[in-house]
């Protein structure tokens, strides 16, 4: 993914086509201009450029000057584009790993609460036991205190039988 991002930046966009298409027909207009002004009348031409005198010149150095800050914008923002594409690249890279490593926490705490739905399962039925056997014993325990309830009866029957004969 990070050359084939990288690979459509450098390749021409639409809009350098576009821009270089204008800046030639641009010149070619302007060639066609001077070249059709030499052919009616050359004085003419020549009288134009040293009426401009020192305009001329300075319009001539604009255009250079103008035509190679133009190409070094166009410059910058391929590099621009570059940077900005290697960061979303980097971004997108960076926002993978996030959810990598949000998926291992998830992974880990769905594998820790299947490790205490198993314990509280074992404790469930450990606590089940445990109260069954209480309640078995629960019930031996009231057969015997009934047993020695009746045991404690006969014992003062008995002993209030001794006394009264």
């Amino acid at each position: 993914m990070t050359g084939r991002a990288v690979e459509a930046t450098t390749t021409p966009t639409v809009k350098n086509i576009f821009l270089a298409g204008s800046g030639l027909g641009s010149g070619l207009g302007v060639t066609y201009f001077v070249a059709e002004m030499l052919k009616a009348d050359p004085k003419l031409a020549i009288q134009t450029v040293t009426q401009w005198g020192p305009l001329f010149v300075l319009f001539a150095i604009t255009l250079y000057l103008c035509d190679r800050r133009f190409g070094q914008l166009i410059d910058k923002q391929g590099e621009t584009a570059n940077q900005m594409v290697a960061a979303h690249v980097q971004g997108a890279a960076a926002q993978q790993a996030m959810a990598d490593a949000v998926n291992r926490i998830a992974s880990k705490d769905s594998d820790r609460e299947r490790e205490m739905e198993l314990v509280l399962g074992h404790l469930t039925r450990n606590s089940e036991r445990t109260r069954d056997l209480l309640l078995s014993q629960s019930g031996l325990l009231q057969s015997i205190a009934e047993r020695l309830d009746k045991i404690e009866e006969q014992r003062e029957l008995r002993a209030d039988g001794h006394h009264a004969g």
